[in-house]
């Protein structure tokens, strides 16, 4: 996997998710759970309406989360090898914003296989998420360096150095990428980025 732009909206929507299921009020899970089934009606209309109780809440979802992190941790802990239970658990704890964990967790898998060009990507993220943008710039350098021609690399580097303040940097690499790559997908985000800093 590459880093893209998508990608940065994909993990901040899946943290809000995670978030709102582990922080949301239980109030409106305790109301439905407080409905009396014998109440409802059992025609077509209220089909299923009898089940409510049973549907996922906040409560369940919260155990199931800590559940589920704690299963992981227990994992990687008796599996230190394991890069595939090592990344799901770096996910689901940066999806949690335990960033730092996470980035410890996606260092050990590149210790473990430094060609985790995914992993890289990933760190990237977290990087620039945490505003540690010469770490950042690292992560992209480390991609671009397996493979210059990765455009979502290149991309993605003209946005750092647009989020540090420099903007010629940031415009020579999508120029570049425009020039190099006409016809991809990032060459055209490149051409709108360019016309944005105008």
């Amino acid at each position: 996997m590459k880093l893209k732009p998508l990608y940065i909206y994909i993990i901040l929507i899946i943290t809000a998710i995670v978030l709102l299921v582990i922080f949301s009020d239980d109030k409106k899970s305790d109301e439905i759970a407080e409905v009396n089934s014998s109440s409802i009606p059992n025609d077509d209309i209220h089909k299923g309406m009898n089940d409510l109780a049973s549907k996922p809440s906040s409560s369940n979802v919260n155990r199931e989360i800590i559940n589920k992190l704690s299963d992981l941790e227990n994992y990687v802990n008796e599996n230190p090898t394991d890069t595939l239970k090592i990344r799901e658990y770096a996910d689901l704890l940066a999806a949690a914003h335990k960033q730092e964990k996470a980035i410890s967790l996606y260092k050990r898998i590149i210790e473990i296989d430094p060609n985790r060009l995914d992993i890289q990507s990933y760190l990237a993220v977290l990087y620039y998420n945490k505003e540690l943008y010469s770490e950042a710039k690292k992560a992209i350098a480390n991609i671009l360096s397996a493979n210059p021609n990765n455009t979502e690399a290149i991309y993605n580097m003209g946005l750092i150095e647009a989020r540090i303040g420099d903007m010629k940097a940031a415009k020579k690499q999508w120029e570049d990428l425009i020039t190099n790559h006409p016809n991809s997908k990032m060459s055209d985000l490149a051409r709108e980025a360019i016309e944005s800093l105008n």
